[in-house]
């Protein structure tokens, strides 16, 4: 699958984070584990999106880093508890969707995309900051939709001109 490339505006994340790998899938536990938690506390409620990132990475995607789960940084979101503010920075992002039955699904489905894209990308993977989006009234309503923005290289075309 081919992304989307486009230009996104730096927020400021409230949340919990959780230092990972996905070595022998143990990102999948704890990112599990953390949304328990946010949805056991109601760190994400009444906002209609979570916002998930992945920040702090050792290489790539095969090495530790950090994922953070909570919301957009809004007077309402001020405080969460044991929370922290992390900056999602502006900056030029490949853009994939995916949805399904259950988040797990679509979580699934989109990272596989996203890990065969990069394989043959026309542009290189930062492992910045890479984020989701997850729409969570879609969620409660039994069908799981999520966007998630992985950072990419920018390229600036200048425009030549030819001098004869």
């Amino acid at each position: 699958m081919e992304p989307m490339f486009r230009w996104a505006q730096g927020f400021e994340l409230v949340g919990k984070s959780v230092r990972t790998t996905n070595e022998r899938n143990r990102s999948l536990v704890d990112q599990g584990e953390l949304w328990r938690q946010c949805l056991e506390d109601g760190s994400l409620a009444g906002t209609g999106e979570a916002v998930g990132a992945y920040t702090d990475y050792v290489g790539d995607w095969t090495m530790p880093f950090t994922f953070t789960l909570g919301v957009r940084r809004c007077p309402e979101t001020e405080k969460v508890p044991g929370g922290l503010c992390l900056a999602v920075p502006a900056g030029e992002y490949a853009l994939f969707e995916s949805e399904a039955p259950s988040p797990q699904e679509a979580a699934s489905k989109v990272w596989l995309d996203i890990w065969g894209w990069q394989a043959s990308a026309t542009k290189r993977r930062l492992y910045r900051c890479d984020y989701e989006l997850w729409d969570l009234a879609a969620m409660a309503s039994g069908r799981a939709r999520v966007k998630v923005f992985v950072s990419v290289e920018r390229i600036v075309r200048t425009a030549r001109k030819l001098i004869v």
